[in-house]
């Protein structure tokens, strides 16, 4: 096994030396889809020679690629199913973590059987996490003195959230899309990730930051996460910051306090470090879209206007297409600037034709320009 592998690693190496000095640009991209081709012709084969074997001591799989995992079977502690995009995942969860876990996606021919025999031996670890919780909040004497208002309490806590992110989604295909009136629509998406922490805040705990799907309490992940996207890419569109020294000390101010306020209202951020710092992630993701567009949209002092001249210019075409322009040095900057611009000014200003820069001294005391 290890020859094959090391003649479709080493194959593709020595096909690009050759052809390179044989037949140029070529030969160098034939020798790179030639070498592709190998390596993944090989996952295709030992990928259809995978399969799983149940022995009466251990579980054993031979994936791809022929790595072989083993568990014996007094060493698993049960088992979980993750679901991905295309395909399920069974997963064995060893007792102790000197063990580990052995994961296959579920596409065996004798899925069925196989699923009974796990059943039938082993616990399902996201069942009992879900009872367990579930059990927490039904004991929780601060959501309501009797089970049924428990009950409600916890379908009321999942309807609120729900709306919530389907919100922070609505919001964020606004700012992205078709941001008018663009103050309003600016100004809301600063006020979701706040509506997250009031939510947070008032639901005791009842509400999460952050959950899975093997979990009874209901989460607002994406009521921080989509809007704060969607800010800094406005944000950060509207206006070009010329300087960057002052934008250090309002962003980290804005994004601590996001934090701090997120670690007061969200017990699950405080007590997993991993959560903690997506969370910070995303606070900072937050006070950048934040600093970048009140510094620019709030800002009424009188600009200075210098002169340039646009020496060339493209579009670049992907999942979206934007319009950028190469202006000639102005106010003493030692070489030529690409900016952005929006396809009305793209298409007025062509190439050598005559742009005016304004720069404003920002909110926070940070210089931006705009091209006009």
């Amino acid at each position: 096994m290890l020859p094959v592998i090391a003649g479709c690693v080493l194959g593709p190496v020595w096909l690009v030396l050759t052809t390179v000095e044989l037949w140029g640009m070529g030969g160098l991209l034939a020798g790179l889809w030639i070498g592709l081709g190998a390596v993944l012709a090989f996952a295709w084969q030992t990928n259809r020679n995978s399969r799983l074997e149940i022995w009466p001591e251990c579980v054993r799989y031979h994936g791809v690629f022929g790595r072989v995992q083993e568990l014996r079977l007094e060493h698993i502690q049960g088992f979980q199913i993750r679901r991905g995009r295309h395909e399920r995942h069974l997963v064995f969860v060893p007792r102790v973590k000197i063990h580990k876990p052995l994961s296959f996606a579920l596409v065996l021919e004798r899925e069925s059987e196989l699923l009974e025999w796990v059943t039938g031996q082993f616990c399902d670890l996201d069942a009992e996490r879900f009872q367990s919780e579930m059990q927490t909040i039904l004991s929780d004497e601060r959501l309501g003195s009797s089970e049924a208002q428990r009950r409600a309490a916890l379908h009321a806590a999942q309807r609120y959230s729900r709306i919530l992110n389907v919100s922070a989604f609505a919001v964020a295909i606004w700012v992205l899309g078709y941001p008018q009136p663009y103050s309003v629509a600016m100004a809301v998406a600063m006020a979701m990730p706040v509506l997250n922490l009031l939510l947070l805040l008032k639901s005791r705990g009842l509400i999460r930051f952050a959950s899975n799907h093997c979990s009874p309490y209901p989460h607002t992940l994406l009521a921080l996460f989509l809007p704060s996207l969607a800010l800094l890419t406005r944000g950060l569109s509207a206006g070009h910051f010329l300087d960057w020294e002052q934008f250090w000390v309002p962003f980290a101010v804005v994004g601590t306090a996001l934090l701090g306020a997120t670690l007061l209202c969200a017990s699950d951020v405080r007590n997993r470090v991993g959560l903690m710092l997506g969370a910070s992630c995303l606070c900072l993701v937050y006070s950048a879209g934040f600093v970048a567009h009140v510094n620019s949209f709030y800002d009424r002092t009188k600009p200075a206007v210098y002169r340039t001249v646009v020496q060339s210019r493209h579009i670049s075409r992907g999942k979206s297409t934007s319009y950028h322009l190469t202006i000639s040095p102005w106010l003493d900057l030692p070489m030529a600037y690409e900016v952005r611009v929006s396809r009305a000014f793209y298409e007025k200003h062509p190439e050598h034709s005559v742009a005016h820069i304004l720069v404003y001294e920002g909110v926070f005391g940070i210089p931006w320009y705009q091209v006009q």
